[in-house]
Parts: C-alpha cells; structure tokens; sequence
C-alpha cells in the first residue's frame, strides 16, 4: 500500500531565489556606491540575505562599475574610473584572501579579477589622451563634464584625497573589520562542510550496503546498517541546523539513500511502504527521491523473482511500481525531482517487459 500522502519538501533556497537576492544587492550597492562612493556594508541590509549571496552580489556589482566606468571615461570623468578602480582593488584584496570552493562563488571571483583589469585598462587609456591635441597632457578638473560624477552630499565635506583624484585608503572605500568577520564565518561554514561532507560519505556508503543486503535476504543485516547510517546522521544534525546551506548536497543525498534502503526494507518483509514520518530526519523531497529509487530496487527484484518463474512477486512488483509512478507523477515536483521522473518511467517500462517475457514463457510450457 502507498503512504497516505506524498509531499515534496519546501527547498532550503531555491537557486533562482538565491540569483534574485543577488541582484537585489547589486542594485543596492549601486546606489549605495553612487551616494557615497564607498561599498555597501552587509550589516545594513535586512537579514535575509546571506554570506554567500552577498558575496555573489558585491562582485557583481564590481562588474557594473566596469559599465558605469566606460560611461564616465566618455566624459573625461577620469576621478570618477579612478574610484571605481580603487573600490574593486580593495575588494578583490579582501576575496582573494578567501579559499572559495569550486562553485559559483570561485566563478564569480575569476570574474572580479577581469573587472579590475579593464578598470586598469581604462585608466591606462585615459592617461593617453591629449586635450585638443596640442601635446599637453589631459587634466581631470577640467569642464564641468569633466568633474566627478561621484560628488558629496549637501553640506557634507569630501575627503580631501578624493577631491584632489588621489586614490582612496582601502579603509575609506570598505569596512575590512567586517570583511574580516565575513571571512572568518566562511572558514567556519568550509570546516563545518568538510565534516558533514565525510559524515554523509559514511552514512550513504552503510546505506547502500543496507539495500545490498535486502536483496540477499539478510534483512536483520540491513537493519543494523540502516541504524548505524541514521546515528551518524544524527550526529551531524546540530552542524546542519546551525549551517542550513550545508542540508542540500551531502546531507540531503544521505537521507535520500537511507530513504530508499528503509522503505525497500519494508517493503519486502511486510509488503507495505513506510509514510513520511515514520522516516526520523527525512523531508518530503527526499522522501520522493528514495520512493524513485526504490523502484529501481523492485525492478532488480523483478527480475531476480522472473529468473524463478515467479509470476505472483513480478506481478506485485509490477502493480507497486505502477502505483508509485502514477502517484509521484502527480505531484507538482521540483526541477531536480523532476528529472527523475525519467528514470521512474523507464523503470515501469522495464517491468512491463519482464512481465510480458515471463507471461510468454509461461504460455510456451502449456
């Protein structure tokens, strides 16, 4: 019998949410830089924005300063390139000492490192002008279209560097103390990653051995290995509650494996499937992604009962596996559970198949 209800889990942050919130603090640095000339500081945006996002958000609005840049450099605004250029250095001083990953945050850094280049570009091509041709080098404090587009706030003295085109102090253009920090709860995140990570390793590589040993018919065996896989994703529950990002990936694919050792377990010692929550730390969307896999399960046990002429457990596997399909099918899945549905697919048709084979076979003895 099917649980009484499939429900896919609300994803921790979906990655287009995340991309959003981005671009979000990208404007917000914009016209933060715009009104004040210096990076917008984390600590004054609403908490639901995190490190990461931040991060990813920042370097893309260096790129925008690369836009803005060329506009600027049109109008001779060279003071303006030049604090453009100065807040993209001090920016890349702070992320380059950061050990980013592989993932978009390592990409998005390479392309910090190119926005800043093209800024030393523009300045470096704007050193070559000459003003009307007559050989004498190009002065910043010229026509008015030449003076800064960044400009102090009514009543609101600028410092004197940046009025007189000297590059900022990389104090003036962003807070180091609270990179400093932004840096010091990455490298946590990074350790608390590294431990779940050889965790879930652990616990995913028990529960394969758990469904290994179902289909050998040591079903206590399978249960001691499904019990010492879920104690050690217990033990890494508190790092995952306290670092949520750390939920999909390892974490989550280990509960998924666990998912579908527990309910290929039950379903061959009492013929029934487990519900939601009677499965400790499981949530929906893992949930239907170990209800997936088990199919694949029932289907290599369909064939190991067709190799016995065994029509009655075939037929069985068949009618759960055609049940589950139609019942996942009509969920309103997620893009990643989605692409399963494939597989679940593919796997009723093999099925069909061995039922079919094993129908003619039959009929051939008669």
């Amino acid at each position: 019998s099917l649980p009484p209800a499939l429900v896919p889990a609300q994803p921790e942050r979906a990655q287009h949410m995340s991309s959003i919130l981005e671009e979000m603090i990208c404007c917000e640095a914009f016209l933060h830089f715009i009104d004040s000339g210096s990076l917008l500081r984390k600590s004054t945006l609403r908490s639901v924005f995190d490190d990461h996002e931040f991060i990813g958000g920042t370097i893309n609005f260096a790129s925008e300063l690369v836009e803005y840049s060329v506009g600027r450099a049109m109008e001779r605004d060279v003071t303006s390139v030049r604090l453009c250029r100065d807040l993209v250095e001090a920016l890349n001083a702070q992320l380059i000492t950061f050990d980013f990953r592989n993932g978009p945050l390592r990409r998005k850094y390479d392309s910090l490192k190119y926005s800043l280049r093209r800024l030393e570009d523009i300045l470096y091509e704007q050193s070559l002008l000459q003003d009307g041709g007559n050989g004498e080098p190009f002065e910043e404090s010229g026509s008015q279209a030449k003076k800064p587009r960044i400009e102090p706030k009514e009543n609101e003295v600028a410092p004197s560097s940046a009025a007189d085109g000297a590059s900022q102090p990389v104090s003036e253009v962003l807070d180091t103390a609270e990179w400093a920090d932004l840096r010091t709860r990455m490298e946590a995140a990074d350790a608390a990653r590294e431990t779940v990570i050889k965790g879930c390793r652990d616990a995913q590589k028990l529960a394969k051995q758990a469904v290994y040993s179902v289909h050998r018919g040591s079903h206590g065996k399978a249960q001691q290995q499904l019990d010492e896989a879920m104690a050690k994703l217990r033990d890494l529950e508190p790092t995952v509650v306290e670092f949520p990002t750390l939920r999909p990936g390892s974490f989550s694919n280990a509960l998924e494996e666990w998912a579908e050792g527990a309910l290929f377990l039950r379903w061959r010692t009492k013929k029934e499937l487990s519900a939601l929550d009677e499965l400790p730390l499981v949530r929906g969307g893992e949930f239907i992604g170990g209800l997936t896999d088990l199919t694949g399960e029932i289907g290599r046990y369909a064939v190991a009962c067709a190799t016995k002429r065994n029509m009655e457990q075939v037929r069985e596997c068949f009618e759960t596996t055609s049940m589950l399909t139609s019942s996942i099918l009509a969920l309103p899945l997620s893009s990643g559970l989605k692409k399963k549905t494939s597989a679940l697919q593919q796997n009723l048709r093999k099925l069909r198949t061995v039922l079919y084979e094993l129908s003619l076979a039959q009929a051939g003895r008669k």
